[in-house]
């Protein structure tokens, strides 16, 4: 089942957190901000299209998976 939420600038700490109580997949999503807007980025490849440049050569996840970029 798909959550979606809208948690406008400046919510408090309390709603944030009672999200994250009320659905604990959020805590493990890293979000990504940027001037090409905010995502949750899972699977991680979502993050490319918020990027302002490519990743380098080589570029590997913590894990030591590398990271390709979807275009190659």
């Amino acid at each position: 089942m798909a959550v979606r939420l809208l948690l406008v600038a400046g919510a408090p700490d309390d709603a944030i957190l009672d999200a994250m109580v009320c659905h604990p997949m959020l805590v493990n999503r890293p979000i990504r901000s940027s001037p090409r807007g905010v995502r949750l980025c899972r699977p991680s490849g979502v993050v490319f299209g918020l990027l302002d440049r490519p990743l380098p050569d080589g570029f590997v996840k913590e894990d030591d998976t590398p990271m390709v970029a979807q275009d190659g």
